[in-house]
């Protein structure tokens, strides 16, 4: 596995999706689409998604409190954004 290029990867499609949902209204992003008891949205999704590259960061490799846990903003948030 050549980590410099899978991490050069992570960075180019994590912008494009930031570019891309940038020119989404929220509503659209907010709007229900799948039935389940977590996620019911695209916000949902990107939420869990970022939720889960900080912790293995945080939390597995640098071994500190997560964001949620250490920035008040991101405790209104306690697993899903919609």
């Amino acid at each position: 596995m050549d980590i410099p290029e899978t991490y050069d990867y992570l960075v180019r499609a994590h912008r494009d999706l930031w570019a891309m949902l940038e020119r989404v209204r929220g509503e659209v992003l907010s709007r229900r689409l799948l039935n389940g008891e977590r996620f019911h949205c695209v916000k949902d999704l990107v939420f869990h998604v970022a939720s889960t590259e900080e912790f293995w960061i945080r939390e597995e490799i640098q071994r500190e409190q997560p964001v949620w846990q250490t920035v008040p903003a991101c405790k209104r948030y306690p697993g899903r954004p919609c």
